[in-house]
């Protein structure tokens, strides 16, 4: 459910900071915003070219295959004359380099590897932009950075806000030298906060650890990266042989993925709820988008996740707020299947004294259609609730196709659901071509077989 305070200015703040809107891009939630893009934008492009490269390289093995027997039956052959065997000895000679070239060359491997790093290079980037703008909204920060500055330095600053960055920079670089366990520990003490309290802590642990083992040790498993997977919480069983390779599965980088999302949403909205506690209006709203755009793209997972974690915190921005997290929660859990668990959490609020639009969540929810089409003719005699959200919002994914909907729709805005969808499709195709008037380049076939999240 998407949160109907998005359009709202932010909560009113002290007077030495400044006001907070969606209409004004708050830093952290830009942070965020952009580790959660790259993540997902790399996930698109493992989905998508590794499944080519190891196409091609199938191919090119088939290929290579066929031009030596190719060449095998004009050496065969009796009839052959000289010039056709000396070509056919020169095409096999260059099938059999080649053929041992590819059976050493492992590209798919080396994709895998280099977009594993990147996320990486994504979360270490992500940590010192979280920093900068935490910093940025409570200055009195700096008062606790620790070390010297030179007089030189002081001297060369044009003012004092460039040299606050540029301590500032030098103490992200300083957190950054240090391994991620060792960086988590470090603001735990900074910031008086538990930062590995979390039920994938060791996993987060073992990826980075991981991708030293890619950086430094060409993949082969080290004695650190046992032991510190051991002291993050996994059994010497769990773990592969030292010396053994590490592989890369495809389901393991898309969940390395994922856990980077949950490791910088929860690092993020932990530190920015503790230091500045009367944005909580704020951090509630992006973590209800953050749910809202994982239910868009049917990543079920996620967005329990980070209701899960949204509901767990003590405080809540608004009533609003946290009722909007629990029609998240409960969709995520309810399109994952389990609709059993669905029900015990809804069963947790009392829904009789909810505004209009809370009450078509729930019945819709629950599939009580009618008393959904009910509310929908009740909205809409208000004009409280816009066509849009109807069109958009994945609450209504199974409700759409009932005859209740359909009825109700049409009765409130005058054409029918069918039409409109259409009518809206037809707008997204015109405003791409005036985006690109010369038209997008295809996707490689393989893109329809991943999806695109």
């Amino acid at each position: 459910m998407e949160s109907a305070d998005k359009k709202k200015e932010g909560e009113p703040k002290p007077a030495n900071k400044p006001v907070v809107s969606w209409r004004t891009v708050h830093p952290v939630t830009a942070a965020i915003d952009k580790l959660v893009d790259r993540l997902r934008d790399t996930r698109f492009t493992a989905r998508v070219f590794l499944p080519l490269v190891a196409k091609n390289r199938r191919e090119e093995m088939k290929r290579t295959a066929e031009t030596l027997r190719r060449s095998a039956t004009t050496l065969e052959s009796s009839d052959s004359d000289a010039a056709s065997v000396a070509n056919a000895v020169r095409e096999a000679n260059q099938a059999m380099r080649f053929t041992r070239r590819v059976m050493q060359s492992h590209p798919a491997e080396l994709m895998a590897r280099g977009l594993f790093l990147s996320i990486f290079s994504s979360f270490d980037a992500f940590m010192g932009e979280l920093l900068t703008a935490l910093y940025s909204l409570r200055p009195e920060l700096y008062k606790s950075l620790g070390g010297s500055v030179e007089l030189k330095e002081v001297l060369d600053a044009p003012n004092i806000d460039a040299l606050k960055a540029s301590i500032l920079q030098k103490e992200i670089e300083t957190l950054r030298r240090g391994s991620y366990t060792e960086q988590f520990d470090a603001l735990e003490g900074r910031f008086g906060l538990p930062m590995r309290q979390w039920p994938n802590w060791k996993h987060f642990v073992e990826a980075s650890q991981r991708r030293n083992l890619i950086t430094h040790c060409d993949g082969l498993v080290s004695q650190q990266y046992l032991q510190q997977c051991m002291a993050a919480g996994f059994t010497r069983g769990e773990l592969p042989d030292l010396n053994s390779e590490i592989k890369l599965p495809a389901t393991y980088f898309m969940n390395a993925c994922e856990l980077l999302i949950e490791a910088g949403s929860k690092l993020a909205h932990t530190l920015w709820r503790k230091l500045i506690p009367d944005e909580l209006a704020t951090s509630d709203r992006h973590l209800n988008e953050l749910a809202y755009e994982s239910l868009c793209a049917e990543q079920w997972h996620r967005a329990r996740m980070l209701c899960e974690f949204a509901l767990n915190q003590k405080k809540h921005g608004s009533e609003h707020g946290r009722l909007s997290l629990v029609v998240n929660y409960a969709q995520a859990i309810k399109w994952s299947g389990l609709e059993t668990d669905m029900r015990r959490v809804l069963d947790q609020e009392d829904w009789t004294a909810v505004a209009p639009a809370f009450a078509l969540a729930h019945a819709v929810l629950t599939e009580r259609y009618s008393d959904a089409a009910n509310v929908m003719r009740y909205l809409g005699e208000r004009s409280a609730f816009p066509e849009s959200n109807y069109l958009e919002w994945p609450l209504f994914r199974a409700f759409r196709e009932t005859a209740e909907f359909e009825a109700a729709y049409l009765e409130i805005f005058g054409h029918s659901f069918a039409k409109q969808a259409q009518q809206n499709a037809g707008v997204a195709v015109a405003e791409a071509a005036r985006e690109d008037p010369q038209g997008a380049p295809a996707l490689p076939t393989a893109a329809a077989s991943f999806g695109v999240e």
